[in-house]
């Protein structure tokens, strides 16, 4: 079984990196509204 403050570690960095994606899709789909409101 791998040491506890590891599996911390790895914890927050997954929980970071689905974070960045949520907010990077969500700010990706406001901007593509943006351009299809614009036309």
């Amino acid at each position: 079984m791998p040491d506890l403050p590891y599996l911390a570690l790895l914890g927050i960095a997954v929980g970071a990196v689905v974070a960045l994606a949520l907010a990077l899709h969500r700010w990706l789909s406001r901007e593509i509204e943006k351009e299809e409101r614009e036309e």
